[in-house]
Protein backbone atom coordinates (compact mmCIF):
# COMPACT_ATOMS: atom_id res chain seq x y z
CA UNK A 1 0.00 0.00 0.00
CA UNK A 2 2.68 2.28 1.20
CA UNK A 3 4.76 1.26 -2.39
CA UNK A 4 1.54 2.53 -4.15
CA UNK A 5 1.43 5.82 -2.70
CA UNK A 6 4.92 6.19 -3.50
CA UNK A 7 4.83 5.44 -7.04
CA UNK A 8 1.56 8.17 -7.46
CA UNK A 9 3.09 10.89 -5.74
CA UNK A 10 6.47 9.75 -8.60
CA UNK A 11 3.78 10.37 -11.31
CA UNK A 12 2.44 13.51 -10.06
CA UNK A 13 5.75 14.91 -9.26
CA UNK A 14 6.67 13.84 -13.01
CA UNK A 15 3.97 15.17 -14.36
CA UNK A 16 4.22 18.31 -12.46
CA UNK A 17 7.80 18.70 -13.60
CA UNK A 18 6.99 18.25 -17.33
CA UNK A 19 4.22 20.79 -17.28
CA UNK A 20 6.76 23.49 -15.65
CA UNK A 21 9.31 22.39 -18.19
CA UNK A 22 6.89 23.03 -20.91
CA UNK A 23 5.43 26.45 -19.44
CA UNK A 24 9.26 27.70 -19.63
CA UNK A 25 9.43 26.73 -22.79
CA UNK A 26 6.38 28.46 -23.67
CA UNK A 27 7.46 31.62 -22.19
CA UNK A 28 10.65 31.40 -23.46
CA UNK A 29 9.44 31.29 -27.48
CA UNK A 30 6.83 34.00 -26.23
CA UNK A 31 9.86 36.11 -25.24
CA UNK A 32 11.61 35.19 -28.70
CA UNK A 33 8.60 35.67 -30.79
CA UNK A 34 8.21 39.28 -29.16
CA UNK A 35 11.63 40.26 -29.90
CA UNK A 36 11.66 39.29 -33.35
CA UNK A 37 7.98 40.84 -34.09
CA UNK A 38 9.63 44.07 -32.69
CA UNK A 39 12.74 43.65 -35.10
CA UNK A 40 10.44 42.92 -38.20
CA UNK A 41 8.34 45.68 -37.65
CA UNK A 42 11.48 48.63 -37.02
CA UNK A 43 12.80 46.99 -40.04
CA UNK A 44 9.88 47.24 -42.50
CA UNK A 45 8.99 50.49 -41.37
CA UNK A 46 12.45 52.13 -42.00
CA UNK A 47 12.85 50.22 -45.61
CA UNK A 48 9.66 51.96 -46.32
CA UNK A 49 11.40 55.37 -46.11
CA UNK A 50 14.43 54.56 -48.41
CA UNK A 51 13.90 57.32 -51.00
CA UNK A 52 11.65 59.73 -49.28
CA UNK A 53 12.05 62.80 -47.79
CA UNK A 54 13.55 63.52 -43.92
CA UNK A 55 9.88 64.64 -43.14
CA UNK A 56 8.18 61.48 -43.94
CA UNK A 57 10.81 59.50 -42.13
CA UNK A 58 9.54 61.64 -38.93
CA UNK A 59 5.60 60.60 -39.66
CA UNK A 60 6.39 56.73 -40.06
CA UNK A 61 9.19 56.42 -37.62
CA UNK A 62 8.28 58.94 -35.33
CA UNK A 63 11.28 61.25 -33.03
CA UNK A 64 14.72 59.47 -33.33
CA UNK A 65 16.78 58.54 -30.24
CA UNK A 66 19.59 60.10 -31.55
CA UNK A 67 20.64 62.16 -34.30
CA UNK A 68 24.14 62.54 -35.53
CA UNK A 69 24.63 65.25 -38.75
CA UNK A 70 27.68 65.59 -40.34
CA UNK A 71 29.48 68.18 -38.42
CA UNK A 72 28.41 66.37 -35.05
CA UNK A 73 30.27 63.45 -36.39
CA UNK A 74 33.13 64.51 -36.83
CA UNK A 75 34.94 62.84 -34.01
CA UNK A 76 32.37 60.58 -33.37
CA UNK A 77 31.88 56.85 -35.26
CA UNK A 78 28.01 56.03 -35.77
CA UNK A 79 28.04 53.50 -33.00
CA UNK A 80 28.93 56.48 -30.31
CA UNK A 81 25.24 56.83 -28.65
CA UNK A 82 25.15 52.94 -28.81
CA UNK A 83 28.17 52.16 -26.76
CA UNK A 84 26.57 52.54 -23.39
CA UNK A 85 23.54 50.13 -24.78
CA UNK A 86 25.83 47.12 -25.89
CA UNK A 87 24.91 47.55 -29.48
CA UNK A 88 27.19 45.72 -31.75
CA UNK A 89 29.00 47.85 -34.49
CA UNK A 90 27.65 47.89 -38.01
CA UNK A 91 29.33 48.56 -41.65
CA UNK A 92 31.31 51.84 -41.64
CA UNK A 93 29.42 54.19 -44.08
CA UNK A 94 29.89 57.55 -44.90
CA UNK A 95 27.45 60.23 -43.26
CA UNK A 96 26.85 62.33 -46.17
CA UNK A 97 24.42 64.69 -44.06
CA UNK A 98 22.72 62.94 -40.92
CA UNK A 99 21.53 60.04 -39.36
CA UNK A 100 18.35 59.37 -37.30
CA UNK A 101 19.07 56.44 -35.29
CA UNK A 102 16.05 54.70 -34.07
CA UNK A 103 15.93 51.88 -30.95
CA UNK A 104 12.65 49.45 -30.49
CA UNK A 105 13.64 46.27 -28.29
CA UNK A 106 17.17 45.20 -28.65
CA UNK A 107 17.01 46.47 -32.36
CA UNK A 108 18.81 49.49 -33.89
CA UNK A 109 17.82 51.19 -37.10
CA UNK A 110 20.71 54.06 -38.30
CA UNK A 111 18.94 55.64 -41.07
CA UNK A 112 21.06 57.59 -43.37
CA UNK A 113 19.64 61.25 -44.92
CA UNK A 114 21.85 62.57 -47.28
CA UNK A 115 22.30 66.12 -48.75
CA UNK A 116 19.05 66.01 -50.55
CA UNK A 117 17.05 65.49 -47.75
CA UNK A 118 16.17 61.90 -48.71
CA UNK A 119 16.91 58.91 -46.93
CA UNK A 120 19.92 56.77 -48.79
CA UNK A 121 20.12 53.66 -46.97
CA UNK A 122 19.34 52.02 -43.40
CA UNK A 123 21.59 49.60 -41.22
CA UNK A 124 20.33 47.73 -38.63
CA UNK A 125 21.90 46.07 -35.57
CA UNK A 126 21.37 44.73 -32.24
CA UNK A 127 23.14 43.15 -28.95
Amino acid sequence: MANMQRTRARKYIAWGAGLFVLLIFWLSAAVVWDVVGKYRALSNNAKTTIGKPEAEVYAVMGQPKHVIDKVGARGETLNEPWKSMNFRAYPERTNTNKVLLYMKGWTAVYIFVGEDGRVEAIETAGT
